[in-house]
């Protein structure tokens, strides 16, 4: 069965799912996290001078769907940013197609290397893809490196996120690497038959 759907059909629909599901985990918990803020200021007079305004804590369900998606969610954040979307859940939101690609290329590639769809040698513009990818990779490595070990607290969310990056750029790196090594499988020969 497995053969029969491939990869790039099994991860992009296990991880949409995974996605949604973690998106509204966490939409409940800041509903839920709002609702008790409101409950409080409500019970309260007056807040005393100087009274700290409560600053948004990203729900660990975000954070795990943003790391297990770097790269789409970035995509989805770009996408935010240039229409102007408000909410860190619009954000997220807006990341759901780039999930369904991503996964879709991880498949794709997966299922080449284990020979499910046919396995060929990279054309040109797939090898100079490639070599971009591993510079991409090599720059991207560095940049998460850097942040991690110059950022001052490390909570769970700095090293969730540091980790996917990381990982990320590591999945690039060895996805260009070993199909710059692809070769195509010959035809096994049939058996002889001994006289």
């Amino acid at each position: 069965m497995l053969r029969r759907l491939g990869y790039r059909r099994i991860l992009p629909i296990a991880n949409i799912i995974l996605f949604i599901a973690l998106v509204t985990i966490g939409a409940i918990q800041v509903n839920h996290s709002l609702g008790l803020r409101f409950r409080q200021v409500a019970y309260q007079e007056e807040l005393p001078e100087g009274h700290p305004q409560a600053t948004f804590v990203m729900p660990l369900a975000w954070t795990v769907a943003i790391a297990i998606n770097v790269p789409a969610t970035m995509l989805g954040a770009l996408l935010a940013e240039i229409f102007q979307v408000g909410s860190n859940l619009a954000g997220l939101l807006c990341s759901m197609p780039f999930v369904l690609v991503l996964w879709n290329i991880v498949g794709r590639w997966l299922d080449r290397q284990l020979n499910i769809l046919p396995r060929r040698v990279p054309s040109s513009a797939t090898r100079i893809a490639c070599w971009i990818g591993i510079l991409l990779s090599a720059v991207l490595l560095a940049v998460g490196l850097m942040a991690f070990r110059s950022h001052g607290v490390l909570n769970a969310d700095v090293v969730a996120l540091a980790l996917g990056w990381l990982l990320w750029s590591l999945l690039l790196l060895v996805m260009c690497v070993l199909t710059l090594q692809r070769r195509t499988l010959a035809p096994a020969s049939p058996p002889t038959v001994a006289s």
